[in-house]
This record gives structure tokens, C-alpha cells and sequence, in this order.
């Protein structure tokens, strides 16, 4: 079954990479497991009202729950985990996505270096506008770019399809084949 969501979402992301996490830690997702995430626009998103509950705070420490406010940490505690983690945005300069901010370019930047220090792959794709988000567990189809603002602050719309429901493989399939176009970074 797929699940339409329109609100502000941030908690759908942040479920879905939690349980991720929480699957890894505890077995349930292989290590080697992919998870993918495209956006041509992404920040480090901050989610302040972050508190690890009930099992997820008994399975991980002070010191890492600390650290799970931010898409950065969700991502590198995945890789960190044994999870094949990557990220798909648009290059700096990309006139198709008016990327010349200079501010939100260091800032991207900022975060891209630290997401590949953290074992993540990064891609660039300068024609890609989808947004994704694909685990062993759900594919997510998204409305909103990786940013403060599409998370927190507007409506935007989103599917959830879980792995056991029709169109999983469908979208997971799309979204491998989007993925496979960029390029990666740094290489």
C-alpha cells in the first residue's frame, strides 16, 4: 500500500532513516544494504526536536543520540553501520537549477565534504529534478528538495511505499536507474 502524505514531512524522512539505522544496528537489513537520496538542492537539515525513544534510545549511546539531529549524522551512522549510502545532487553552477548562491554553495559544499569523509557517495546529476529516498525498507517519492525549508516550512507532498507493497520494486528500480546516471563526485 502507498501512503500520500501532504504537510510538512520531516518526520517521514527522519522515521525512515531512523528505522533504517535501527534495522542495521540490530540485523534486520543486511550490511551492504543500499539507501539512496536525490535532491538538486540539500543543506544539512537540523531537526532540533530530535530524541531517540523507546528501543532506539536503548540501542544506541548517550554520545550518538546526541549526534541525530542532523541528515549528516543520520547518514554517516548509517555508512558507519555497514549501510552503502549515497547522495545524489546537482553540481554548483548548474544554470538548469540557478545553483550560484555562493553562501548556499560553501555551505552545500561544507556538507557534501563531510558526508564523503563519513563514507558516503556523493553524485552530481545536472538535469535530475526528482526527489527520493530509497531503503530496504520503504521508497519514498517527494515533492520537496533536502532543504530547511521544504522539510519544515511548506506543505509539500510525498509517497511512502513500503518494501512489502505493490510498486516497491517499481520505484526502487527508478529510482537505482536515476541514481546510476551521476556522476560521481571527486572521482
Amino acid at each position: 500500500m502507498a501512503f500520500s502524505i501532504y504537510d510538512r514531512i520531516s518526520s517521514v524522512i527522519w522515521n525512515t532513516l531512523q528505522t533504517s539505522l535501527y534495522g542495521l544496528k540490530t540485523g534486520v537489513i543486511p550490511e551492504g544494504s543500499e539507501f539512496r537520496l536525490a535532491s538538486p538542492w540539500v543543506v544539512d537539515i537540523q531537526n532540533k526536536t530530535y530524541k531517540a525513544q523507546g528501543i532506539m534510545h536503548d540501542l544506541i549511546g548517550l554520545g550518538e543520540r546526541r549526534k541525530l539531529n542532523s541528515l549528516s549524522d543520520l547518514l554517516i551512522s548509517l555508512s558507519r553501520e555497514g549501510g552503502d549510502v549515497g547522495l545524489m545532487t546537482a553540481p554548483f553552477g548548474e544554470p538548469h537549477f540557478k545553483k550560484f548562491d555562493k553562501e548556499m554553495n560553501r555551505k552545500e559544499e561544507v556538507l557534501l565534504q563531510r558526508l564523503e569523509a563519513g563514507g558516503v557517495e556523493i553524485r552530481l546529476h545536472g538535469e535530475n529534478h526528482s526527489k527520493f529516498l530509497t531503503t530496504p525498507l520503504m521508497a519514498v517519492t517527494m515533492s520537496s528538495n533536502l532543504t530547511n525549508a521544504a522539510l519544515f516550512w511548506h506543505i509539500e507532498q510525498l509517497t511512502l511505499i513500503n518494501s512489502d507493497a505493490p510498486g516497491f520494486e517499481q520505484t526502487k528500480t527508478i529510482n537505482h536507474d536515476l541514481w546510476r546516471q551521476g556522476v560521481t563526485r571527486n572521482k
